[in-house]
């Protein structure tokens, strides 16, 4: 985590589970981290200049990080409520939302489901629909399913990590990442698995408040901005063509300048 900065650990009761989060400031506006598949807070280590001056809240969905893990089936409801169980706590009423991998498509959903809780949103290398072929996403995380869920399972998910960080050598951070992903019990990341395999998840709903979506050429080449302007109204579009999936630790200080530039903008919107 960023040792520099002075975060406050807290938890926050959901669904009978504590959920875990990093808090810093007091400010009005919040603005809110949330992390990917198999991830934790620590994946914003190196966002030290968005955090400066900022009423800042990252959080550890459940079963990630320091959040205790569920007794149930992990479904679409315990995700979104955790975060708003942080915010509720926090007594915030709307957020700014940077959501990485699947904490995207978690924030998306939260938009459909609770649009006056988010004042607007970062999406970076998201889960959510960025091109014409937005329904076969679903097919895709069903082979890579099916794959994890056989008896090799560490060997698969070294594989899936790995495949986040195309460029090899030349990212840093993949063996931490990895580290950490494997560290994430297995029903945990199965689940995460098929939330991003259920056809609903990719669903097209409008997106009314302003967003900005990172993404790697490399990992989503069809990514369009043509297409995402058919449901996000106020879009600003930014497609990296040297870079994986995990961007604000590959190219941490080009991340904080563009998206430290957007939050600049909406800080009193």
């Amino acid at each position: 985590m960023c040792t520099a900065i002075d975060f406050k650990d807290a938890f926050v009761s959901c669904k009978g589970r504590r959920v875990h989060y990093r808090s810093l400031g007091a400010a009005k506006r919040a603005y809110v981290f949330i992390h990917g598949w198999g991830g934790d807070t620590n994946v914003w280590k190196y966002q030290g200049p968005l955090f400066e001056a900022r009423r800042c809240l990252l959080i550890d969905l459940p079963g990630h990080g320091l959040s205790s893990c569920a007794d149930e089936l992990y479904d679409h409801e315990l995700f979104a409520r955790s975060v708003e169980a942080v915010l509720d706590a926090e007594d915030t009423k709307a957020a700014v939302v940077v959501g990485h991998s699947t904490g995207a498509a978690i924030a998306y959903q939260l938009i459909h489901r609770r649009v006056d809780r988010v004042a607007a949103f970062v999406s970076v290398e998201g889960s959510i629909p960025v091109s014409e072929d937005y329904q076969g996403q679903a097919s895709r995380y069903v082979q890579r399913l099916s794959v994890l869920n056989g008896a090799e399972h560490d060997e698969a998910v070294k594989a899936f990590v790995g495949s986040m960080f195309p460029l090899g050598e030349r990212s840093g951070g993949a063996e931490e990442v990895r580290r950490r992903m494997e560290a994430t019990p297995r029903e945990v990341l199965m689940y995460g698995l098929r939330y991003l395999a259920d056809v609903t998840t990719w669903r097209l709903y409008p997106v009314r408040v302003p967003t900005l979506v990172i993404n790697s050429q490399i990992v989503h080449p069809l990514a369009s901005k043509r297409f995402l302007e058919r449901f996000v109204s106020a879009l600003e579009f930014s497609n990296w063509d040297d870079v994986g999936h995990f961007v604000m630790i590959e190219q941490a200080d080009r991340f904080n300048a563009v998206v430290g530039n957007f939050l600049d903008r909406h800080d009193q919107a």
